[in-house]
């Protein structure tokens, strides 16, 4: 069922699996193994856009109402505004 709470938990795995893949890559760029940094980037690269991706075309698209719902039942609109804040310039 697709639910704010089951797309959030979605994106904390996302998160921790990118997490991940960025220390191998840098352990990688450490050793000298510059095509296996180059590869690892690339998995990097694909998982985060499709994450980003997936996310906006479930609370654009599909349900926009959905984290509406969510942070008025939880009053968490200002903790979302403080993670956008410094989580939009990190991406850029």
């Amino acid at each position: 069922m697709l639910t704010a709470v089951n797309v959030l938990i979605a994106l904390k795995v996302a998160v921790a699996a990118v997490t991940v893949l960025l220390l191998a890559s840098l352990l990688a760029l450490a050793l000298g193994k510059y095509r296996l940094h180059g590869r690892i980037n690339t998995v990097f690269f694909v998982l985060t856009l499709a994450a980003l991706l997936g996310l906006e075309v479930v609370v654009r698209l599909l349900q926009p109402e959905m984290f509406e719902d969510y942070f008025v039942r939880t009053d968490s609109v200002t903790a979302f505004k403080v993670h956008l804040a410094f989580s939009l310039p990190a991406a850029l």
